[in-house]
């Protein structure tokens, strides 16, 4: 039986990273900020001891956040229909909940915050592609006056209170409609993403799309389609579509490029934008175009929004002869949903005579910690899992297991450097308490704890900001941030991404070794 997986390219040759890095370089100046990312996060899952790299990545990923909420419907609305004084109080609220929940009290004073805030409003007007769509009646010298304005007078402004940061807030929006004729909402919203980007590469500002997003990620549900959009050289690409789901049935493809939603053509389209104009109430119709891969005529296709599930973790299987009783499953996120499908994952296997099991963790960005401790629990009967410490007391914790019925089976688990933040935490307790074999790459070193929250005063016009509220440490004290879980097998895979049936892997070959070797007690 075959299975389709996902592999983060590594490097064939020791002599790639400088490649990798004039890649990295060469998108970045050609402003194309995503593909960018890319490339120096690959550079840092491999070597994360470079600082000049790192500052590279996180001036990208600040540009890509930037130019994708640009192209946000949601975000846009905002900045038209918003009216300043909600705006100017929603920056308050922003700024006082960073103020009062951000992980290190130190970087979040308002100066600091006000100020970073300026940048972002610099970063925007840098962007040909903001001026066009927002500069309409700007003279030739008012966007270098105002620029030197904003680094001689604003970028010096020192507010010291929250009252103070929203005064100046709306005396510097007050002060770019007057001189470039921007909407004001629009550069406060930009003040208030500023504040969120330039504290670490997880605190952002959510607009309504991108926090209807993370909280449907989280629950396991959304009303759609069923595919998930990645762009590729300015196209729409279906990168996975969810079994079952109204593409599934429609015969959408990974692969597939989106050329049309509805009336409105995909090109030039972000992937948000898209994501936005598929969803819908449920049983409501929607008309696409798509490319099949590999052809060049769009065939339409009518498909009607549903309910679809999510699921976190892959159908259960066994690996090589079924008498070794070596069982596989993958959890590749952490959601509301991701104990209960373990426990019927794990039930399938016993009841079909599970000997031993691999966990794949490979990919895993974390997601939920409460449903990651959880997970954890199934396979500890007691000890720490993890404890967290940040600037609230509701987020210092100490994370336990106390489960006299834990699934006590020989256990592998499989990681890479795209395991993360819960994936990590699950795996560093493991291996800790010694139970289990950690096979694959070094993980991603993302030791820390995001919430997100709505903005109330931007009702009935939601948006939110996650925010970096704590950082855990493993049961044995030791923090994750930058410095991952080590594998006990090393087990590199070929340098690019592989579409082969499951037991080709060579790590999950590896892993099915070891699991079978322990179930027979050897």
């Amino acid at each position: 039986m075959g299975m389709v997986l996902f592999v983060p390219q590594l490097w064939a040759a020791a002599d790639a990273s400088p490649t990798l890095r004039r890649q990295a370089e060469q998108f970045e100046r050609r402003g194309e900020w995503a593909r960018a990312c890319e490339l120096y996060e690959q550079l840092l899952s491999k070597e994360r001891n470079l600082p000049e790299v790192r500052e590279r990545y996180l001036h990208c990923l600040r540009r890509a956040h930037q130019a994708r909420r640009h192209r946000d419907p949601t975000f846009l609305q905002q900045a038209r229909d918003l009216p300043l004084s909600t705006a100017v109080e929603a920056y308050g609220e922003l700024v006082g909940r960073l103020r009062g929940s951000y992980v290190d009290v130190a970087k979040v004073d308002y100066s600091r915050l006000f100020q970073q805030g300026v940048e972002e409003l610099r970063l925007a007007l840098s962007d040909p592609a903001f001026c066009q769509a927002h500069l309409t009646i700007a003279t030739p010298r008012a966007l270098p006056d105002f620029l030197r304005e904003l680094q001689n007078v604003w970028a010096k402004k020192t507010p010291h209170r929250q009252q103070e940061a929203q005064a100046q807030a709306r005396d510097l929006a007050l002060d770019a409609q007057k001189s470039l004729g921007l909407y004001p909402t629009l550069v406060v919203l930009e003040l208030a993403c500023g504040a969120c980007s330039g504290l670490d590469e997880y605190t952002v500002y959510l607009t309504l799309g991108q926090l209807s997003d993370l909280c449907a990620s989280l629950k396991g549900e959304i009303v759609g389609v069923g595919v998930e959009l990645t762009e590729e050289d300015q196209r729409l690409v279906i990168a996975q579509v969810i079994p079952g789901s109204p593409a599934d049935h429609g015969g959408i493809k990974p692969g597939d490029r989106l050329h049309r939603v509805g009336p409105r053509l995909t090109a030039g389209l972000s992937a948000e934008a898209a994501d936005e104009l598929l969803r819908g109430e449920a049983g409501s119709p929607v008309d696409l175009e798509v490319i099949p891969l590999g052809e060049s005529v769009p065939r339409p296709v009518r498909l009607t929004r549903q309910a679809v599930n999510l699921p976190s973790v892959s159908e259960p299987r066994f690996l090589g002869d079924r008498m070794a009783g070596v069982g596989y499953l993958q959890i590749v996120a952490f959601q509301e949903t991701t104990p209960r499908e373990l426990d019927d994952a794990v039930l399938k296997l016993q009841m079909a005579g599970m000997r031993g099991l691999v966990l794949d963790l490979r990919g895993n960005p974390g997601g939920l910690i409460d449903a990651a401790v959880q997970v954890a629990k199934r396979f500890l009967s007691h000890g720490v899992i993890a404890t967290t410490y940040g600037q609230l007391r509701m987020f210092n914790h100490m994370y336990q297991a106390r489960n006299p019925g834990a699934l006590a089976v020989p256990l592998v688990v499989l990681i890479d450097n795209d395991t993360a933040s819960a994936a990590e935490m699950v795996a560093g307790a493991l291996k800790d308490h010694e139970r289990a074999t950690l096979v694959g790459l070094p993980t991603f070193g993302k030791g820390t704890v995001q919430r997100h929250w709505r903005l109330t005063t931007l009702t009935p016009l939601n948006a939110g900001l996650r925010i970096t509220v704590a950082r855990f440490y493993s049961p044995r004290g030791q923090p994750y941030s930058g410095i991952g879980v080590t594998p006990h097998q090393f087990i590199e895979r070929p340098a690019v991404v592989l579409s082969m049936d499951l037991e080709q892997d060579p790590q999950v070959r590896a892993a099915f070794e070891t699991a079978r070797q322990l179930a027979m007690g050897r």
